[in-house]
């Protein structure tokens, strides 16, 4: 039974000779613009999906334009290197989910793989119990330079390798800069810290 196990196994991960391709994604949707294979068309003749927009009976607003400043930074190539440290720096909550690993080598690309629900875990408390210890949006209610300090300290903490040292200031504090004042939530921890400034004042009067 055992030598039938790993037959099985093995046999699992064999390659069909006979593999299918769907060639180039180059197929432009007649309706939405959206790239497809050519098998992926069910009308080929006119190139309509269904994937994408249902043959034109799904239509999205066009996203607006993001800041001449934000697309300036996209340019940079250490930030598109960079992307995943630099976007999980701005982030409002962390990430939690049961991350799967099958404990065995699988060909082709790498898989992130998950299991059950996922999680985005906001601050406990809406607002810092000091300064020094603001996380995730909690950090849009203190000062700009303290939270680009925080952002790199906690960046450089949890990163292994040449990342610990490869954070660059200036695009920290331009993106902070940025998210400060265009992004919807940001402008909600902004209030927040005005309504409790204002309160203590009152308070104090």
């Amino acid at each position: 039974m055992k030598n039938r196990g790993r037959l099985l196994i093995a046999a699992h991960f064999m390659y069909d000779e006979h593999q299918h391709h769907l060639e180039p994604m180059n197929y432009e949707c007649i309706h939405c613009k959206a790239l497809h294979c050519l098998d992926e068309s069910t009308h080929r003749s006119s190139y309509s999906f269904y994937d994408c927009c249902a043959h034109g009976k799904v239509v999205l607003d066009s996203l607006p334009e993001y800041p001449d400043d934000l697309r300036k930074l996209f340019s940079l190539r250490h930030l598109r290197n960079k992307c995943r440290v630099y976007n999980n720096m701005m982030a409002f909550a962390s990430f939690q989910a049961n991350l799967m690993d099958f404990g065995i080598s699988r060909p082709g690309p790498y898989c992130f793989k998950l299991h059950g629900q996922i999680l985005y875990n906001m601050n406990a408390a809406s607002f810092p119990k000091d300064i020094e210890n603001a996380t995730f949006g909690q950090q849009f209610m203190i000062d700009e330079k303290e939270a680009v300090k925080q952002r790199i300290e906690n960046a450089r903490q949890n990163s292994k390798g040449d990342t610990k040292d490869d954070i660059k200031e200036e695009i920290v504090t331009k993106l902070t800069n940025i998210i400060s004042r265009i992004n919807v939530h940001a402008e909600s921890y902004r209030m927040m810290n005005y309504q409790k400034s204002k309160k203590q004042t009152n308070d104090d009067m």
